[in-house]
């Protein structure tokens, strides 16, 4: 069994891996939004983007959505 300590240190040299590591270009993608609009990946060109995969069958989904209303107030 690892200690620890072991671990936390093991986090952090996986952690210090990706520091300063460039930002993969996403392939482009276009998705329907409200009132028949389109929204191309263009557009969101430096803006902080949040996409959340879900269904109205999946209850955790659903409940996900107060808290997404919330954050969209308050940013």
């Amino acid at each position: 069994m690892i200690s620890q300590s072991a671990a936390i240190a093991l986090i952090l040299i996986l952690s210090l891996g990706s520091l300063g590591a460039a930002a993969e270009e996403l392939s482009r993608f276009s998705l329907p939004a409200l009132k028949g609009r389109t929204v191309r990946s263009e557009e969101l060109k430096d803006k902080i983007v949040v996409l959340d995969f879900w269904a109205t069958w999946c209850e955790n989904c659903v409940s996900e959505i107060h808290e997404f209303n919330k954050l969209e107030k308050e940013y």
